[in-house]
Formats: C-alpha cells, sequence, structure tokens
C-alpha cells in the first residue's frame, strides 16, 4: 500500500491531531502521541529537520518554563504561587511538549509532500490563483533564505566581522545579516510579482494544479482513524478530568 495520503486527508488528519494536542492535558497521552508522530515523521524523510526546530525553539522555550513555572512562580496558572511545585514542572512540560507535537504536525503535513505534488495539493486545500502561488513560494522561501544566509555569513567571515561559522558569532553578526537579506526578500517579491504577469503565471499553476490527486485513500483512512481516535481520546480525558474537579 502506497504510504502518501491524498492532500484532503493529510490535511483532516493534521487537523483533528492539533485539536487533540490542545484540549489534551495529560502528559502521557501527548507523549504517546509524539512517540507516533516522530515515526510518522521519520518515514516521511522530515525528522532531521524537526530535531532542528526541537533544539533550537523548543528546547530553549522548555528550559525557560522549567525556570518560570516550578522555579520563580512555583505554582501552574490559576494557582497561589508556591503552592503545587509539581503542578508547575507538569504545565511547564505539556506546554513544551504540546509545541513539540503542533509543530511536529505542521512538519509532517507539509514538509512530507513531494515536490511535483504542491501545486496539486494546495488546490486540494482550497487556495487558488494569487494564494496557490503565494503558498507554494513561501514554501521554497525558507530554503532560499537559507542559502542565502550562508552567503552573508561567508562575507562576514571573510571580511572579519566574525571569527568563526559558530552559533554565537552568527548571532552576533544576526542584526548586519539582516539587512540584506530583508533587502533581497523585497527585491525578490518585487520581481516575482512582474514574472507573474508576463509569463501568465496565475493560470498556468491553475492548470498544471487541475492533474489528478495521487495520493492513497487507504493510508488516508488509516491516517484519520489514528487522528480521530486521538481526539476522541483527549476529550475523554478532559472530560474526566472536569468531572473529577
Amino acid at each position: 500500500m502506497k504510504l502518501t495520503p491524498t492532500a484532503r486527508g493529510r490535511l483532516a488528519a493534521s487537523v483533528l491531531a492539533i485539536a487533540g494536542a490542545v484540549i489534551t492535558s495529560n502528559l502521557f497521552l501527548l507523549a504517546a502521541g509524539y512517540i507516533v508522530l516522530v515515526g510518522i515523521l521519520a518515514i516521511g524523510s522530515a525528522l532531521r529537520i524537526h530535531l532542528k526546530f526541537i533544539t533550537v525553539i523548543v528546547l530553549p522555550i522548555a528550559v525557560f518554563s522549567l525556570i518560570v513555572w516550578p522555579l520563580l512562580m512555583g505554582a501552574p496558572p490559576g494557582e497561589k504561587a508556591g503552592t503545587d511545585p509539581a503542578g508547575a514542572v507538569r504545565f511547564a512540560l505539556l506546554i513544551s511538549l504540546r509545541l513539540a507535537f503542533v509543530g511536529g504536525i505542521i512538519q509532517a503535513c507539509v514538509l512530507t509532500i513531494h515536490a511535483r505534488d504542491l501545486a496539486v495539493t494546495y488546490r486540494r486545500w482550497g487556495l487558488h490563483k494569487e494564494w496557490l502561488v503565494a503558498a507554494l513560494g513561501a514554501t521554497v522561501l525558507a530554503p532560499e533564505m537559507k542559502r542565502r544566509a550562508e552567503r552573508v555569513y561567508t562575507a562576514a567571515l571573510a571580511r572579519g566581522l566574525m571569527p568563526d561559522r559558530s552559533i554565537w558569532s552568527r548571532m552576533r553578526v544576526l542584526p548586519v545579516m539582516l539587512i540584506p537579506l530583508t533587502a533581497w526578500s523585497l527585491r525578490s517579491a518585487i520581481h516575482r510579482a512582474d514574472n507573474w504577469h508576463e509569463r501568465r503565471l496565475l493560470e498556468r499553476i491553475d492548470k498544471l494544479s487541475e492533474r489528478p490527486d495521487t495520493g492513497s485513500v487507504p493510508a488516508s483512512v488509516v491516517l484519520i482513524f489514528i487522528a480521530t481516535a486521538w481526539l476522541l481520546a483527549s476529550v475523554v480525558l478532559r472530560w474526566m478530568v472536569f468531572r473529577h474537579a
């Protein structure tokens, strides 16, 4: 069976999974869902990018949350300060794990789409003409920005503005780097807009995205079933918490 879901199946499963993550307050359920998500990311060859997201975004937020809530506040939101340190730890872990899960779902939804299926997928999601082209442009913007940033870092290194390529050196020249990157983004956006009209890109991309969706219906059904079960488990456990409160 082909493992790639259809465009609408991919979107439906992602929405259900994110809804379950927002609803649940059970750490064990969220951790179990995250383990399944890591497997999906590994199958879709997006695990490496997700690990970068965890390292750069989630871990600093988790460390900050563990400092603020258990150590400084000593209680989760809504409780008197210093009355529930254990609850503060659970809250800090919950928001960190929820962020990792939601970010991973979005990455699994978008980054596992093959390049040749991007236009078809976005079209099935209801994007047309300007919105469709903008979504396609946004998808390739991050890799292009990364390449441009590496060029700026190389130039800064050659001019002696940074001693090496370590993360601390990069952070030091970040304000300087933002100026050429912003200028390039604006210039590139104007150039793309001119090309859209000259090459009749809006009409051509709409015709290109009309080809049939090659995703697997059985794979979509399996994903939607898993996401629905996850959402129902989140709702039931949250209802039991409110019932016993």
